[in-house]
């Protein structure tokens, strides 16, 4: 399944189209989008209750308007400063997506004060979608203690269930 997808262009003055159960949680405008380190462009960004959607200001052809990513695709999310990709120097919402080659996305708002606005909203609808992967991974147990003391203690007290 493709982490990123195309989406065609939206007519002037339309709505984004959006499934049935898909609230617009959010949009900003003037938002460069890079996939990997290559840039996309300006455009405006939308947060739904579902995905992140992209669309180009200005479409390079009819077929394409931008890209839709949905957020199950996306491992983690945070803001990045300047300076943390010294090859990246902008302030963005820096997204990794949960593939096998770990795609990095960057949307880098032509005004960073945004940028904790956008984040909230990117937590807000991760949350609505969590992993469905998540509940069959374990029952490992993190606690105050460490991993390591935890992990101790949970695989002692399953020896003694065995000698009982």
């Amino acid at each position: 399944e493709k982490m990123i997808v195309s989406v065609p262009p939206l007519a002037e003055d339309a709505k984004i189209p959006v499934e049935e159960d898909e609230i617009v949680v959010s949009h900003y405008d003037n938002v460069q989008m890079y996939i990997t380190d290559q840039t996309e462009g300006d455009g405006t960004l939308y947060v739904t209750t579902r995905r992140i959607i992209w669309y180009q200001s200005k479409p390079s052809n009819e077929d394409f308007g931008g890209y839709s990513i949905e957020f199950r695709a996306l491992m983690c999310h945070a803001i990045a400063q300047s300076d943390t990709f010294p090859d990246f120097p902008h302030q963005n919402m820096y997204c990794q997506l949960d593939s096998e080659d770990t795609q990095e996305v960057r949307f880098v708002p032509s005004d960073p004060s945004v940028l904790p606005t956008m984040y909230r909203a990117f937590c807000e609808s991760a949350l609505l979608n969590p992993d469905p992967m998540e509940d069959d991974e374990g029952d490992f147990v993190y606690s105050d203690n460490g991993a390591e003391n935890t992990f101790q203690h949970t695989f002692e007290d399953e020896e003694n269930d065995d000698e009982n």
